[in-house]
C-alpha cells in the first residue's frame, strides 16, 4: 500500500504539475500527440486502480475495526447495569472509527478526483488534435484541386498583362498588386 504523497509524485512525474501543455505544429506531431495522450491516459487509469486497490484495503482494515468498536466498554456498563449507556459509548466508538478511516481515504478520493478531471483534459486534448488534423488534411486536399492561376487582364482595357507588370503596356492604367 502506498501513501498518497507516493501517487501524487507519480502524477507530477509524468508532467501535469503546471497541467496539460501539448502543441503540434503539423499532422505528424499531432499524431505522436496523440499518441502520448493514450499513454499518459493508460497510466493515470493504472495510477487509479492502486489507488482503489489501496482504498479498498483500507476499508478492510477498519471494518473489523469499527465492528469491535467499544465492546470492552459496552459489556463493563453492562455488568454495572446501564446497558444503555455502554450502547451509546459502543456507537461512539464505532462513529470514531468511521471518521478516522474517512480522513485517511480522503486524500485518496482527492487524487482520483484529480486523475478523472486529467483524463477528462487529455480526453478533449486528442479531439482537438484530431480536429487539427482533420483539418490540415483538408487544406491539403483543397490545394490539391485548386484550378491553376489563370491569366491577368486589365481592369481598365482588358489587355492581357503578365503578373510582374507594374503598369497596362496597352492603355498605362497603374496596376494593383
Amino acid at each position: 500500500m502506498a501513501e498518497p504523497e507516493v501517487y501524487m509524485q507519480r502524477i507530477r512525474d509524468m508532467g501535469f504539475e503546471d497541467g496539460l501543455k501539448i502543441r503540434a505544429e503539423n499532422i505528424d506531431e499531432a499524431k505522436q500527440s496523440i499518441k502520448e495522450c493514450r499513454m499518459y491516459q493508460k497510466d493515470l487509469r493504472q495510477t487509479k486502480k492502486l489507488i482503489n486497490l489501496d482504498m479498498k484495503e483500507i476499508r478492510a482494515r477498519y471494518r473489523d475495526e469499527i465492528a469491535g468498536a467499544g465492546e470492552g466498554r459496552k459489556a463493563v456498563f453492562s455488568l454495572l447495569g446501564s446497558k444503555g449507556l455502554g450502547t451509546s459509548m459502543r456507537a461512539e466508538a464505532k462513529r470514531e472509527k468511521r471518521n478516522e478511516r474517512d480522513s485517511i481515504l480522503e486524500p485518496y478520493n482527492t487524487l482520483k478526483a484529480l486523475i478523472d478531471g486529467l483524463v477528462t483534459d487529455i480526453d478533449r486534448a486528442k479531439i482537438q488534435l484530431q480536429t487539427f488534423i482533420d483539418e490540415e488534411r483538408a487544406e491539403e486536399e483543397s490545394l490539391k484541386y485548386a484550378e491553376p492561376v489563370t491569366d491577368i487582364y486589365c481592369s481598365n482595357c482588358n489587355a492581357k498583362l503578365d503578373k510582374n507588370d507594374k503598369f497596362c503596356r496597352e492603355c498605362g492604367q497603374v496596376l494593383q498588386p
